[in-house]
């Protein structure tokens, strides 16, 4: 995210007058949408992550059936193409990502918090 956040605090420093402001409302809207865009994939990283190993038995059976679990295993989870692109779809409508994930059939406290 480094990258970004420079290029983020540039556009703010630059002097907006009639020729470039147009230019610079560009470089701050589309840098806002590309950091939204990493934070759902940082935190869709981090829910692929896996469920914590004490809970791994109960959890793979629970997970396992819903519909956008793809596969289980003790240090991922790999959700189904339909799970992304709904999580994609809501998180950048401005959806918390735990509210998406609990809303499509997942407990957040078996998962583990540390992901949301």
């Amino acid at each position: 995210k480094t990258p970004l956040a420079v290029i983020m605090a540039s556009s703010d420093e630059l002097k907006a007058d009639e020729e470039n402001s147009k230019y610079i409302g560009n470089i701050k809207y589309e840098s806002d949408r590309m950091n939204k865009l990493i934070a759902g994939l940082l935190d869709l990283s981090k829910l692929e992550e896996g469920v914590s190993k004490d809970s791994y038995k109960e959890a793979k059976k629970l997970l396992k059936e819903n519909k956008y679990t793809y596969s289980v295993s003790p240090n991922t989870i790999s959700f189904t193409i339909e799970f992304k692109k709904e999580f994609w779809k809501r998180y950048l409508a401005g959806e918390r990502s735990k509210a998406i994930v609990e809303s499509l059939g997942y407990d957040p406290e078996m998962l583990g918090e540390t992901r949301l």
